[in-house]
C-alpha cells in the first residue's frame, strides 16, 4: 500500500483506503485512522504532498465556520486539536517520501521505517511477516538503481509482489495451495485448480521494470523472457494435469458479484478437454446457492452463521461487537440506554437551564428524539463523505452557504444604493457576483474536475436567476435586514446577547440564530428563510407539520429584538423562500403562532430531556418522514416507533411523567 501510494504520486484515495482497512496504526488518543481518512476524503484531497495539507486547512475553516453557529464550543476547540494531530501524523508519513530523486535504497529505508512505525502486529503471522519483509527490503538496498520516487517506488513494489510469506511443504490433514509451477509433487488424490477466470490466466506478458526482455537475452538465454510467460503457464498447467495420479476440478469464476457482468473461462480449458481427451464436458454451477447475495460483501454476511463466522468476526473486530450489543438491546422488549433512555434525570441535559439553543437543535429534537440523543447527546458525528460524481463540484451544504453568501452581499448592495432587485437589469450584475463568489469558493472546496465547476457555476447562475424573477415579481415596500446574527459575540453588534423567549408556564429558552432576510410590507415585517433544496418536507397549510420550528421561533425572536424601538409594526408572517430551479422561487410562509402554541409543541420533549429520555418514538403520521433525510438512516430507522406501539414494556420500563410527556408530544 505505501509503494503504491508513491508510485501513484501521493495519490490520498490509496492512503484513504489504507486507513480504512486498518492498515495503518496512528499514534495518539486524539487520532483515529477512521477520522483522518475521513478529514481526506470530505476535504477532497488529490495528488502530491500540498494536496495532503491543504486537506487539513479546508477542515479547519469548516470547522471554525460551524464555530460561528454552535454553542458547542469545547466540542469545536477539540476537533481543532484532532485535526492539527491528525495533520501531524499526514506529514510523519510524508517526511518519509524522497521529495525529488531517489534510489531504490532511498524508498526501501523509507519503506522499512514506515512499516516500523505504522503497522500494527495482530498475530505472531503479523510479525513474521514483518520480520520476512523486512529482511527482503534490507536485501533490496543494495540495488544500484535510481529515478523519481514513483518510478522507483513501481519498480520496488513489482520486486515485492513477488515475495513469499509463510511457504511450507505439503502437510498431512492441511489444504495445500501453489502456484501451478510448484503442483503435481505432493501425490494428492484430489486437486483443485481455481482462476481460470478470461483474463486471469493465462494472464499478460507484461515487461519486467528491471531487465526488459531485450536485456535479458544479452545477459543469458537461460533468465527467459517475460513474452512467453503465457505459453510457460499454458505448458506448466497441462505438464501438472497429465502427471497427477488422482482427479483434478478446473474452477472458472461465470459471474462478477461486484461489476454484475458474466464472466468466461480461460480458452485454456477447452485447450486442456481436446489435448488431455477429456470424456466430460465442463459443468458450470455455483459452488453454493445464495438468491440475496448481491455483492462479495453480502455473500460474507449471509455466512454470518456458518461455522462460528460471526463469532470469529466480532472476536476480530471489537467495535462490530459493541454495535451487536447494542442493537440486541434496542431489539430486546425493554427501554434502555441503548434505545435513548438514561434511567434517571439528567439536569445537565436540560434545555431550559439557560444554556444557549439554535433552532437547528430544537428542530432535531422535536423531529426525533433519538436523533437528537445520537447528535447532540453522544455527539456522534457521521461520515462526512465526498460525493464522488464527477458532474457535482458543490454538494447540497455547500452550494446553499454559496448562495446564501452571495443573496447577503447583493441584498446588502441594492438596500445602500436605494433599489430594489430588477431581473433585466442586475442580470448580468448577479453573474458576474457569481463567478466572483464561484472563485473564492474554489479555493476552499477544490472541484473534481474544471467540467464539475463549470456544471455547478452554471447551477448557481441559474439559481440567482429564479431569486431575481421571483423577487423582482413579490410585493414588499422594502429589505430591511440580511443575515441578521442575534445571540453571537462575533455577530451583529447590536444584538449580541441570546434572546429568552418567554413561553409560559415557567417554560423559557435561550435562542440564538442567523436571520436570512427582513422584510418590510404594507402588514408589518416578514422574516424569510433562504431554501436551495426541495419543499418536499414542508406542509403549505401548517409549517408546523413535520417538525418545522425555525420560521416560528425566528419571528418570536425578532419581535422580542424589536420590541422598545420606534416602529409601529409587528411580524405579520414567517416562512422560507425556495430559490432552487426546481421550486421555481415558491415562498411559504404563515401567521406568527402564539407562544403557547409553540410551549405546547416544545414543552414534552423539553421535560423529557430532562428526565434523561430521548426515545426511539416519532409522529410517523406526517408527510415525509424524519427519516427520509436523516444522517443515521441506515442504523436506526428499521427501529422506530410510533404511537401505537405504547406496548406494556414500554410502560414499565419509563416513570409515568415521561410517559404522559411522550403520550402528549405523540397526540399532537
Amino acid at each position: 500500500g505505501f509503494l503504491r501510494w508513491v508510485a501513484r504520486d501521493l495519490d490520498a484515495p490509496v492512503l484513504i483506503h489504507m486507513l480504512r482497512s486498518r492498515l495503518i496504526s496512528i499514534r495518539g488518543s486524539k487520532a483515529t485512522a477512521q477520522e483522518l481518512a475521513e478529514i481526506l476524503q470530505s476535504r477532497r484531497a488529490r495528488k502530491g504532498r500540498e494536496e495532503h495539507v491543504a486537506a487539513f486547512e479546508r477542515e479547519r475553516v469548516a470547522v471554525r465556520d460551524r464555530l460561528r453557529t454552535t454553542s458547542h464550543t469545547t466540542a469545536i476547540t477539540d476537533r481543532l486539536e484532532r485535526v492539527d494531530h491528525h495533520e501531524a501524523e499526514v506529514k510523519r508519513i510524508l517526511d518519509l517520501v524522497p521529495e525529488r530523486h531517489s534510489t531504490v535504497a532511498d524508498l526501501a529505508e523509507a519503506t522499512i521505517r514506515f512499516l516500523k512505525t505504522f503497522f500494527r502486529s495482530g498475530s505472531d503471522t503479523d510479525a513474521r511477516a514483518l520480520e520476512s519483509i523486512l529482511d527482503r527490503l534490507y536485501a533490496l538496498s543494495d540495488i544500484e538503481l535510481d529515478g523519481q520516487p514513483a518510478e522507483v517506488a513501481e519498480m520496488l513494489a513489482s520486486l515485492m509482489r513477488r515475495h513469499r510469506v509463510g511457504i511450507s511443504a505439503a502437510q498431512e490433514g492441511h489444504l495445500y495451495a501453489v502456484p501451478v509451477s510448484r503442483a503435481g509433487y505432493s501425490g494428492r488424490p484430489v486437486t483443485f485448480v481455481v482462476g481460470l477466470d478470461e483474463g486471469m490466466f493465462p494472464g499478460g506478458a507484461t515487461e519486467d521494470p528491471l531487465i526488459p526482455d531485450h536485456d535479458r537475452r544479452e545477459i543469458s538465454p537461460e533468465l527467459g523472457e517475460n513474452q512467453n510467460r503465457p505459453g510457460e503457464r499454458v505448458w506448466q498447467l497441462l505438464r501438472f494435469l497429465g502427471s497427477i495420479p488422482g482427479k483434478a476440478t478446473l474452477v472458472a469464476n461465470r459471474f462478477d458479484l461486484i461489476d454484475g457482468r458474466e464472466r468466461y473461462a480461460s480458452s485454456v480449458v477447452a485447450q486442456c478437454r481436446e489435448d488431455l481427451d477429456m470424456e466430460n464436458p465442463p459443468r458450470y454451477a455455483p459452488s453454493f446457492t445464495l438468491p440475496e447475495a448481491m455483492t462479495e460483501s453480502e455473500i460474507w454476511i449471509a455466512q454470518r452463521d456458518v461455522d462460528r463466522v460471526g463469532e470469529a468476526l466480532l472476536q476480530r473486530y471489537p467495535l462490530v461487537a459493541a454495535g451487536a450489543e447494542a442493537q440486541r438491546h434496542r431489539l430486546s422488549p425493554g427501554i434502555t440506554r441503548f434505545d435513548g433512555y438514561l434511567g434517571q434525570a439528567r439536569p445537565e441535559l436540560s434545555l431550559t437551564n439557560g444554556e444557549v439553543l439554535s433552532a437547528s437543535r430544537l428542530e432535531r429534537i422535536a423531529s426525533c428524539p433519538y436523533r437528537y440523543f445520537l447528535s447532540d447527546v453522544l455527539r456522534v458525528r457521521p461520515l462526512d463523505d465526498a460525493d464522488d460524481d464527477d458532474h457535482r463540484w458543490l454538494n447540497p451544504r455547500d452550494f446553499g452557504s454559496v448562495v446564501h453568501e452571495m443573496l447577503c452581499d447583493f441584498m446588502k448592495q441594492h438596500k445602500d444604493q436605494g433599489d430594489r432587485p430588477d431581473l433585466e437589469r442586475d442580470r448580468n450584475d448577479m453573474h458576474a457576483l457569481v463567478e466572483l463568489a464561484a472563485s473564492e469558493a474554489r479555493k476552499r472546496i477544490p472541484p473534481e474536475t474544471e467540467l464539475s465547476y463549470r456544471a455547478d457555476v452554471g447551477r448557481l447562475k441559474r439559481t440567482m436567476d429564479v431569486f431575481l424573477a421571483a423577487d423582482s415579481a413579490s410585493d414588499y415596500v422594502q429589505a430591511l435586514e440580511f443575515e441578521l446574527r442575534f445571540g453571537y459575540s462575533d455577530g451583529s453588534p447590536r444584538y449580541p446577547s441570546p434572546v429568552v423567549l418567554e413561553l409560559g408556564d415557567g417554560l423559557n429558552i435561550s435562542l440564538r440564530g442567523s436571520i436570512d432576510r427582513v422584510d418590510v410590507t404594507r402588514n408589518g415585517f416578514v422574516i424569510w428563510d433562504y431554501k436551495t433544496g426541495s419543499a418536499a418536507p414542508f406542509s403549505r397549510s401548517d409549517l408546523f407539520d413535520g417538525e418545522k420550528l425555525q420560521w416560528a421561533l425566528y419571528a418570536l425572536a425578532y419581535q422580542e429584538l424589536i420590541n422598545g424601538l420606534p416602529t409601529h409594526l409587528d411580524v405579520d408572517r414567517s416562512g422560507y423562500f425556495f430559490v432552487s430551479e426546481r421550486e421555481s422561487g415558491r415562498r411559504i410562509a404563515q401567521a406568527v403562532p402564539g407562544r403557547d402554541e409553540l410551549a405546547r409543541r416544545l414543552g414534552p420533549l423539553l421535560s423529557m430531556a430532562e428526565h434523561g429520555a430521548f426515545l426511539h418514538y416519532q409522529r410517523i403520521d406526517k408527510k415525509v418522514s424524519p427519516c427520509r433525510f436523516c444522517d443515521f438512516r441506515t442504523v436506526c430507522e428499521k427501529e422506530r416507533r410510533d404511537r401505537d406501539m405504547l406496548d406494556a414494556a414500554m410502560e414499565s420500563s419509563v416513570p409515568g411523567e415521561v410517559l404522559n410527556d411522550l403520550q402528549q408530544w405523540l397526540t399532537l
